[in-house]
Protein backbone atom coordinates (compact mmCIF):
# COMPACT_ATOMS: atom_id res chain seq x y z
CA UNK A 1 0.00 0.00 0.00
CA UNK A 2 1.22 3.40 -0.97
CA UNK A 3 2.02 5.96 1.61
CA UNK A 4 -0.81 8.40 0.08
CA UNK A 5 -3.41 5.74 0.12
CA UNK A 6 -2.40 4.92 3.74
CA UNK A 7 -3.40 8.59 5.22
CA UNK A 8 -6.62 8.43 2.96
CA UNK A 9 -7.25 5.88 4.53
CA UNK A 10 -6.23 6.93 8.60
CA UNK A 11 -8.49 10.32 7.62
CA UNK A 12 -10.98 8.30 6.54
CA UNK A 13 -10.72 5.91 9.88
CA UNK A 14 -10.71 9.36 12.09
CA UNK A 15 -13.60 11.01 10.28
CA UNK A 16 -15.55 7.49 11.02
CA UNK A 17 -14.76 7.49 15.03
CA UNK A 18 -15.49 11.46 14.79
CA UNK A 19 -18.76 10.44 12.96
CA UNK A 20 -19.85 8.26 15.57
CA UNK A 21 -19.83 10.60 18.29
CA UNK A 22 -21.40 13.38 16.08
CA UNK A 23 -24.13 13.52 18.49
CA UNK A 24 -22.30 14.22 21.65
CA UNK A 25 -20.00 16.49 19.80
CA UNK A 26 -23.40 18.48 17.86
CA UNK A 27 -24.59 18.64 21.31
CA UNK A 28 -21.55 20.00 23.02
CA UNK A 29 -21.16 22.90 20.60
CA UNK A 30 -24.97 23.62 20.58
CA UNK A 31 -24.63 23.82 24.26
CA UNK A 32 -21.46 25.86 24.05
CA UNK A 33 -21.88 29.60 24.84
CA UNK A 34 -19.26 30.19 21.92
CA UNK A 35 -21.00 30.53 18.92
CA UNK A 36 -20.29 27.72 16.25
CA UNK A 37 -19.18 29.98 13.54
CA UNK A 38 -16.42 31.62 15.26
CA UNK A 39 -13.21 30.66 15.04
CA UNK A 40 -11.24 28.21 16.78
CA UNK A 41 -7.49 27.30 16.88
CA UNK A 42 -5.93 23.93 16.26
CA UNK A 43 -5.06 23.45 19.75
CA UNK A 44 -9.01 24.22 20.21
CA UNK A 45 -10.44 22.13 18.03
CA UNK A 46 -7.91 18.98 18.63
CA UNK A 47 -9.26 19.34 22.61
CA UNK A 48 -13.05 19.62 21.29
CA UNK A 49 -12.23 16.40 19.09
CA UNK A 50 -10.51 14.41 21.02
CA UNK A 51 -7.63 14.03 18.29
CA UNK A 52 -4.40 15.54 18.18
CA UNK A 53 -3.12 18.74 16.87
CA UNK A 54 -0.52 16.82 14.84
CA UNK A 55 -4.06 14.69 13.00
CA UNK A 56 -4.89 17.98 12.35
CA UNK A 57 -1.64 19.32 10.84
CA UNK A 58 -1.08 16.23 8.85
CA UNK A 59 -5.32 16.52 7.18
CA UNK A 60 -4.02 20.10 6.52
CA UNK A 61 -0.68 19.47 4.55
CA UNK A 62 -2.64 16.25 2.81
CA UNK A 63 -5.69 18.97 2.38
CA UNK A 64 -7.72 15.75 3.19
CA UNK A 65 -9.27 17.51 6.70
CA UNK A 66 -11.88 19.81 7.18
CA UNK A 67 -11.62 24.26 5.76
CA UNK A 68 -9.07 26.29 7.43
CA UNK A 69 -7.63 29.45 7.27
CA UNK A 70 -4.36 30.65 7.81
CA UNK A 71 -3.42 33.85 9.67
CA UNK A 72 -0.25 35.47 10.59
CA UNK A 73 1.45 34.87 7.06
CA UNK A 74 0.55 31.07 7.58
CA UNK A 75 1.52 30.45 10.98
CA UNK A 76 -1.59 30.03 13.05
CA UNK A 77 -4.42 27.78 11.70
CA UNK A 78 -7.92 28.67 12.31
CA UNK A 79 -11.21 26.43 11.95
CA UNK A 80 -14.95 27.23 12.23
CA UNK A 81 -16.52 24.58 14.42
CA UNK A 82 -19.79 24.38 12.10
CA UNK A 83 -17.38 23.87 8.72
CA UNK A 84 -16.03 21.26 10.62
CA UNK A 85 -19.37 19.61 11.24
CA UNK A 86 -19.98 19.97 7.45
CA UNK A 87 -17.23 18.22 6.53
CA UNK A 88 -17.87 15.27 9.20
CA UNK A 89 -21.69 14.58 7.73
CA UNK A 90 -22.17 16.51 4.69
CA UNK A 91 -24.85 19.07 6.02
CA UNK A 92 -24.67 22.72 5.20
CA UNK A 93 -22.93 24.59 7.59
CA UNK A 94 -25.81 26.92 8.16
CA UNK A 95 -28.01 24.53 10.37
CA UNK A 96 -25.50 24.08 13.12
CA UNK A 97 -25.58 27.68 13.06
CA UNK A 98 -29.68 27.91 13.22
CA UNK A 99 -29.61 24.44 15.59
CA UNK A 100 -27.19 27.01 17.98
CA UNK A 101 -29.41 30.24 17.70
CA UNK A 102 -32.71 27.97 18.25
CA UNK A 103 -31.19 27.05 21.55
CA UNK A 104 -30.76 30.20 22.68
CA UNK A 105 -34.05 31.76 21.47
CA UNK A 106 -32.64 33.76 18.72
CA UNK A 107 -34.76 31.43 15.80
CA UNK A 108 -37.86 30.35 15.60
CA UNK A 109 -37.30 26.17 14.87
CA UNK A 110 -38.39 26.69 11.32
CA UNK A 111 -34.76 26.59 9.38
CA UNK A 112 -34.70 30.64 7.21
CA UNK A 113 -31.11 30.71 5.26
CA UNK A 114 -31.76 34.70 5.39
CA UNK A 115 -32.13 34.70 8.84
CA UNK A 116 -29.21 32.54 9.54
CA UNK A 117 -27.04 34.30 7.51
CA UNK A 118 -27.64 37.55 8.73
CA UNK A 119 -27.49 36.77 12.53
CA UNK A 120 -24.69 35.12 11.83
CA UNK A 121 -23.38 37.82 10.23
CA UNK A 122 -23.40 40.35 12.48
CA UNK A 123 -22.56 38.77 15.24
CA UNK A 124 -19.53 37.38 13.69
CA UNK A 125 -16.50 39.72 14.15
CA UNK A 126 -14.29 38.20 11.49
CA UNK A 127 -10.32 37.31 12.60
CA UNK A 128 -8.83 36.74 9.58
CA UNK A 129 -8.70 37.31 5.75
CA UNK A 130 -9.85 34.10 4.23
CA UNK A 131 -6.57 32.12 2.74
CA UNK A 132 -8.65 28.84 3.15
CA UNK A 133 -8.21 25.66 1.48
CA UNK A 134 -10.45 22.62 1.41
Amino acid sequence: MKKADTAYTTTVRYRDILLSKIDALTKGAIEHPRPVWEYLTTKELSERLSISMQTLGNWRVRNQGPRFRTVRKGTKCLYRLDEVFEWLTGQPNLKFCHQWLVHRGLADSIFDEEYVNWATGIMHKPQTRSNSAI
